[in-house]
């Protein structure tokens, strides 16, 4: 059968031909403004980076000057305490950029006592405040920002610090020697510094970020970190930041020619600052020397932010051209309008079947094109629907059933556990409280408690390496060996592993559940637990902590495992916390844990004593954490309390 097809052709060639059109002129301009915008991008974080050079330069030169001054002052003039601490008050107060200023004068000088004299003022909010900084409890004689002026004999930029007992905040100090002035014999009177904070620093550097996520950072001539966007980073060397393995060698390269005072832009791995996140990227990182003070300045775009015009100009072109193409298809379906009314009279009938009215007459016609194959596949189409209709009624019906049976197989599950799956038993001196909510019909945790005499209390919870029904198989065969044999078994450890090796023999689909159990006198308080892969429980007591203890393998893995015993006390008003992975493992809709440390402080904060109360305060911060999503795993809490 010859099948013609005008209305597929006029759509292929003419929609083909002005698509392969589009997208050539499309790739040839976007080509074209790549080009263009690298080379601008390159261009600004040049004209950035001197910017920021040039701004630095002149606070260091501000300060720098302001050091010299007061030193030639001090080399020159005779002058005592009163006029050297009003000199200083004076330029701190008219000088912002300078956090504060000291005058550390050596004992043998005019204004000096035989401890030295070394007053110092400094910004403290909108006030100028003073610390006398030749106190023994500073001993500013062993302070880097004077040791090295004065055995050097030059000045000075400081490696950034924390002045401990004088500014108090993270700063770089640049430090004068002052000698005496001739006539005088030349002799060294003490050291003339000015602080500048590294905060100042950070956001005279933070102002001339490029885009949106660039940032800048210096770095001293001895590779410690002076600003950074990142806090933590500030005053860290750059031999100790972090680096994948795989960049390590060209970081190393990199910060490398930086402390050698060497200028370069080049594209290089690096932290991109986002909203939330460090995340590892490419980025331009263009860095020179800031000649006054010997550190280097870098300024670092990352290629997603440099990329954001390209990218915006890509969907532009993208979005022309689809609206071209669109265009040009309803023009084709206009044209080949007049070849398709048959299908009229196929659309009614399939609206019709669309209803639900399967047996409604479908059109012929005696055509060798598209319609007439349309006309028969409808026909095909219509009993294919009748039979698949009739196919998912019995399918329905049959899924009834399998609820049916779920059902009932969650009330038999329940009715092995202890109370139905809740419990609240007060005997004595102790309370036990247990809650177990399966994620499905039927799960696989379990938890179990028996009195062994008058006063040994035994319990466990424990959970299985899987949900639904074959979980829930494994854990009806794991509670029961573990409710007979624990009676007749005194060491857990021998518990635990009799059986591990029951659960080894026929385990073909390598199913494994953890446990966690224990023995507690319920007179004394003595107590003994033991771990087969499950998490440690949680003991209230003036704090909440995880009880310190060895775990073996989970059961069901091999057969000659070992487990250990570790004995411990519950004392009086103390609970023990037990829980399964569905509490810390528990998801909200943005996929985050709860998490191990939220349930230790939820139960750490716990202001009731109750177990009851405590087991609900516990299940309702899950359910309120997990919002809406679903529940990703069985759920079980026992909370054990002397009295």
């Amino acid at each position: 059968m010859h099948f013609r097809s005008v209305s597929h052709r006029l759509v292929v060639w003419i929609l083909g031909a002005s698509a392969s059109l589009f997208i050539l002129l499309s790739y040839y301009e976007y080509s074209t403004a790549e080009n263009f915008l690298r080379q601008q991008i390159k261009t600004k974080t040049h004209l950035a980076k001197s910017e920021m050079i040039n701004r630095v330069d002149n606070l260091v030169h501000n300060v720098s000057d302001s050091v010299h001054t007061l030193a030639a002052v001090v080399s020159i003039e005779e002058v005592d305490k009163e006029k050297i601490q009003s000199m200083l008050e004076r330029i701190v107060a008219e000088h912002q950029d300078i956090y504060g200023m000291a005058i550390a004068l050596e004992p043998l000088s005019d204004a000096s006592n035989d401890q030295g004299f070394a007053p110092y003022y400094y910004h403290q909010g909108d006030t100028v405040a003073y610390e006398d900084l030749s106190k023994a409890s500073y001993d500013f004689r062993s302070k880097d920002w004077y040791t090295r002026p004065v055995s050097t004999g030059k000045d000075v930029w400081s490696e950034p610090y924390t002045d401990i007992g004088g500014g108090n905040i993270d700063m770089v100090t640049f430090s004068v020697p002052v000698y005496s002035a001739p006539p005088k014999s030349r002799q060294l009177l003490g050291v003339v510094t000015a602080d500048i904070s590294l905060q100042r620093l950070g956001k005279l550097v933070s102002k001339l970020g490029v885009g949106e996520n660039g940032y800048a950072y210096i770095v001293s001539d001895q590779g410690n970190m002076i600003t950074h966007s990142n806090p933590e980073r500030v005053m860290t060397n750059v031999s100790d930041i972090p680096v994948l393995p795989e960049n390590r060698e060209k970081m190393q390269q990199l910060f490398t020619n930086m402390l050698a005072g060497n200028t370069d832009t080049l594209r290089a791995p690096c932290r991109a600052k986002t909203n939330s996140t460090n995340n590892v990227a490419q980025c331009w990182i263009s860095y020179q020397p800031i000649s006054a003070t010997g550190w280097s300045i870098a300024i670092i775009v990352p290629l997603d932010e440099l990329n954001k015009t390209l990218l915006q100009y890509r969907d532009n072109s993208i979005l022309i051209t689809i609206t071209g193409l669109l265009l040009l298809t309803v023009i084709v379906i206009l044209i080949s309008r007049r070849l398709t009314i048959p299908l009229l009279s196929l659309t009614q009938s399939s609206r019709a079947l669309a209803r639900g009215e399967l047996d409604t007459e479908i059109p012929e016609f005696d055509l060798q094109d598209e319609v007439g194959s349309l006309a028969r596949q409808f026909k095909s189409m219509q009993i294919s629907l009748k039979d698949y209709i009739e196919q998912l009624n019995q399918e329905t019906a049959q899924r009834e059933r399998l609820q049916g049976e779920l059902g009932a197989a969650h009330d038999i599950q329940m009715q092995m556990l202890p109370d139905y799956g809740k419990s609240s038993v007060r005997q004595g001196c102790w309370h036990l409280s247990a809650l177990l909510e399966p994620a499905k019909s039927v799960g696989g945790d379990f938890y179990h408690y028996q009195m062994l005499d008058h006063k040994t209390l035994f319990f466990a919870v424990g959970d299985v390496s899987d949900k639904g029904v074959a979980a829930a198989l494994f854990m009806a065969k794991t509670q029961t060996m573990l409710r007979q044999l624990c009676v007749i078994t005194p060491q857990l450890n021998d518990l635990l592993a009799l059986i591990n090796q029951q659960l080894c023999q026929d385990n073909d689909s390598c199913m494994f559940v953890t446990v966690l159990c224990g023995k507690l006198d319920t007179e004394t308080g003595e107590m003994e637990l033991a771990s087969a892969g499950h998490s440690p429980p949680l003991k209230k007591a003036e704090d909440c902590d995880f009880v310190a203890m060895e775990t073996g393998p989970a059961l069901g893995f091999y057969d000659d495992a070992a487990f250990a015993v570790t004995t411990t006390t519950l004392a009086l008003n103390n609970t023990l916390v037990l829980t399964t992975d569905g509490i810390d493992e528990a998801a909200n809709p943005a996929d985050e844990h709860y998490g191990e440390e939220r349930l230790q402080q939820l139960i750490r904060t716990a202001h009731s004593s109750d177990n009851d109360e405590l087991l609900a305060l516990i299940l309702n911060d899950v359910v309120k954490f997990r919002a809406d999503a679903e529940p990703s795993d069985d759920l079980t809490i026992m909370t054990i309390t002397r009295h």
